[in-house]
């Protein structure tokens, strides 16, 4: 049904590159930056790293809400044994990192981090969190500890909002409107989401995304 809506879509031919790498031309694609340092091609992730484009508007337009503002579906993507360079928040800094889904193609999918314990209250987790505010404020100020802070309010805020845990429910949808976007219920999955192949999560993480 995609010609449907093809008058809504444009095609930026000027779009393109010369790199002869899978790796080095996804770090161009996702950051914008030549991937070429001192002669050499960028072809895994490092602290040094530029961005990519969802790392900088989580840093300079944060929303505030309880909701991750870089999200990353369906997993990290890999190839020839490394990571492709451009995923990770780079010089930003861990705090930039996108939150990860996971593959929501897979049956009974869950959100990986949003369900507590059976044993561990969302009381008892805000008890935690505030000996862990309390030893923050002795250990005072400091480019580490507003980094680790920062990821803990996050982590704390989405396991307690039930905004998040609804944005990432694709139980919500009919299954008929998830069999539209592709189940692929005979793909065996032994090509992971995270390496090139198979794609039989891809409609699934579209689908996440319009929840």
């Amino acid at each position: 049904m995609l010609a449907r809506q093809a008058h809504h879509l444009t095609l930026v031919r000027s779009v393109h590159h010369t790199i002869g790498d899978h790796n080095a031309g996804a770090y161009f694609a996702m950051t914008g930056k030549d991937p070429v340092v001192s002669g050499r091609l960028i072809t895994t992730p490092s602290p040094e790293n530029f961005p990519p484009f969802g790392a900088v508007v989580a840093k300079l337009r944060p929303t505030n809400r309880p909701l991750p503002d870089f999200v990353h579906t369906p997993d990290w993507m890999s190839n020839n044994g490394s990571f492709l360079p451009g995923q990770d928040a780079g010089f930003l800094g861990s705090q930039f990192e996108p939150f990860v889904t996971g593959d929501p193609s897979l049956p009974n999918y869950k959100v990986p981090g949003l369900d507590l314990p059976r044993e561990l209250s969302l009381e008892r987790v805000g008890r935690r969190r505030a000996l862990l505010d309390s030893v923050d404020r002795t250990l005072g100020d400091g480019e580490a500890v507003e980094g680790l802070g920062t990821h803990y309010r996050k982590a704390f805020s989405l396991i307690a909002s039930p905004e998040a845990r609804r944005a990432f429910n694709l139980s919500q949808e009919p299954q008929s409107v998830r069999e539209r976007y592709g189940l692929d219920p005979t793909n065996d999955r032994s090509q992971e989401a995270r390496k090139f192949g198979g794609l039989p999560h891809l409609g699934q993480c579209l689908l996440l995304t319009a929840v």
